[in-house]
């Protein structure tokens, strides 16, 4: 591979994030009936995230790009609005980005996660994987 610059980055993510909206889209949860209450369309609710490793080109470009908007707002890089594209620094040196899209729905939470994962893999960024969490 040749170095990754900015607009690759910013290229690939958007691809990623694309296909990960899409696949959310497309999931279809099964829905959650809590006694007494209307069913919850969305299923039962979670959390998903995309991790990556910082030892990666497309990891230390990322982290550039993190540390490079907290410079821009006079904020630590550990800071929670120090980030990049969704993307911050997360746990054990690593990269990490919650999906944000899709309310509380685990499945379609799951389904971006997973999709927009294949996608950094596929471009062959290796050590990309997902986290899921029920709530």
């Amino acid at each position: 591979m040749t170095k990754l610059t900015n607009t690759d980055v910013w290229q690939l993510l958007n691809n990623a994030h694309l296909a990960g909206m899409n696949a959310g889209y497309a999931a279809r949860p099964t829905p959650m009936y809590v006694a007494g209450y209307p069913p919850v369309e969305d299923g039962v609710c979670g959390f998903a995230y995309i991790r990556m490793p910082r030892n990666t080109e497309l990891g230390r470009t990322i982290a550039r790009l993190i540390r490079e908007s907290a410079d821009n707002l006079g904020v630590s890089d550990r800071s929670m609005q120090a980030e990049f594209r969704g993307w911050r620094f997360g746990i054990e040196k690593g990269l990490s980005m919650g999906v944000a899209a899709f309310n509380q729905s685990y499945t379609r939470k799951q389904a971006y996660a997973t999709a927009y994962a294949q996608v950094l893999v596929k471009a062959g960024y290796s050590g990309v994987y997902v986290e899921t969490f029920l709530d």
